[in-house]
């Protein structure tokens, strides 16, 4: 490095850590170019930019060691800087689709700093540069490149990249044309949604697919292992995923994800809450509370009692003339009994009394009968007309139900219930 690159590196250095939020490290010369900055970009909740210089032999070996690794993506930032233009061999560096990489370079006929954007439609195919704009001492930065990246890079060429797709219940012979017809959309709704979207990807960015189909999403099973989609992009057995892949520790480390929300997908149990939870006889008591019906038992034994009480009062210690031989057998307990349930029934009874206090005591009866059949009635009928209770509320409650209950027949599912823990 000469003096007047140590000049402008120190200038750059110290006009980065001028700015708010802006952290500089710097590798150290005596360790290879990647340790030092290792456990840095290791935390993602960073916005991470890589400032490296190509005419430096350790930040071309940083940056070979980087496309070895597949990490020049929209993972960072690089911003490269030469005396010259990119040379034709970085053409074999493994550039991605969505890499985020500035190119620059002193322009001596226009006396600025030019700066260009690469990128790779894939990595066997040629780098593509794009004049993103330029830096003058005078006017400053100057960004001519003001479309969206994808927006920008939107035409593929119409490459043909692999895909791998978790498919359930549905033909793989022709899959492509299987996944669009409409008979097939109950069979696998994930497998068929997701396809319908990354159909219109494939229109927008102009690009076909070859689709590897597989069984399984992809858990993590024993001894660590992977399967599914998720093991074929672990291996670069495929390029992408047709299926949405939920994040979590083990895929992390083998893929990388795009913010891109296509399902909102919730698990949950979707049921019609029957009218009737319970037995014929809970529904029968189900107007009045236990309180009401054993005040109302209580009531009726007194009445019973009551009269049974008159009664033998009235055939014991008065002179009782009876009328017939019939009148001459009543009185008992079970004839007490018989005229509290022609009083419940409202079919009135054919025994009389000509004592005041029985037929207060039989009055009493019709008038608690009547009582508690209007109101019984009424309950009973305004329950049965109104929204049943929900007294199904938690996924124990479900499992405890006399519902049957069923889930569609695709891996994901089988995943979901053996880690669910009710």
């Amino acid at each position: 490095m000469t003096d007047l690159d140590a000049i402008y590196t120190f200038r750059l250095a110290k006009s980065l850590t001028s700015v708010d939020n802006f952290w500089t490290t710097s590798a150290d010369p005596e360790q290879p170019p990647s340790k030092p900055i290792d456990d840095i970009i290791k935390r993602s909740y960073y916005q991470f930019g890589i400032f490296l210089d190509f005419d430096c032999p350790q930040g071309q070996d940083y940056l070979w060691e980087n496309s070895a690794r597949r990490s020049l993506n929209d993972s960072f930032f690089w911003l490269v800087w030469s005396r010259d233009k990119y040379p034709p061999e970085i053409e074999s560096l493994n550039v991605n689709f969505d890499t985020e990489m500035i190119w620059a370079y002193p322009e001596a006929e226009h006396n600025r700093i030019a700066l260009y954007d690469l990128y790779k439609i894939n990595y066997s195919w040629p780098l593509n540069g794009t004049l993103a704009g330029h830096w003058t001492s005078e006017e400053g930065l100057r960004i001519t490149l003001t479309q969206y990246k994808y927006e920008r890079r939107q035409d593929m060429r119409g490459i043909v990249l692999t895909a791998g797709l978790a498919v359930n219940n549905i033909p793989l012979e022709n899959l492509q044309e299987e996944l669009v017809k409409p008979e097939n959309r109950m069979k696998d709704a994930m497998a068929t949604y997701h396809f319908s979207v990354f159909q219109l990807l494939m229109q927008s960015y102009n690009f076909s697919v070859i689709i590897k189909p597989t069984g399984l999403f992809g858990y993590v099973v024993e001894n660590g292992k992977l399967e599914g989609v998720t093991l074929m992009l672990k291996n670069h057995e495929v390029d992408l995923s047709v299926s949405a892949l939920f994040i979590n520790a083990a895929r992390y480390t083998c893929m990388d994800y795009i913010n891109a929300r296509t399902w909102k997908f919730t698990s949950l149990a979707m049921f019609r809450h029957p009218s009737v939870t319970g037995s014929y006889g809970g529904v029968l008591l189900m107007p009045f509370d236990m309180d009401v019906w054993i005040s109302s038992a209580g009531m009726w034994l007194v009445v019973i009692v009551s009269i049974r009480f008159i009664s033998w009062v009235e055939t014991t210690t008065f002179d009782f003339i009876p009328k017939s031989h019939d009148e001459d057998t009543v009185r008992s307990w079970s004839d007490s009994l018989m005229i509290i349930i022609g009083a419940i029934s409202e079919q009135g009874t054919t025994l009389d009394s000509k004592w005041i206090a029985w037929r207060t005591a039989l009055l009493a009866a019709c008038m608690l009968s009547v009582m508690v059949n209007t109101s019984y009635s009424a309950s009973l009928v305004s329950s049965l007309l109104s929204t049943p209770q929900k007294t199904i509320r938690t996924a124990r409650d479900l499992i405890e139900s006399s519902l049957q209950f069923a889930a569609e027949d695709i891996s994901y599912s089988v995943g979901l219930f053996a880690v669910i823990t009710l």
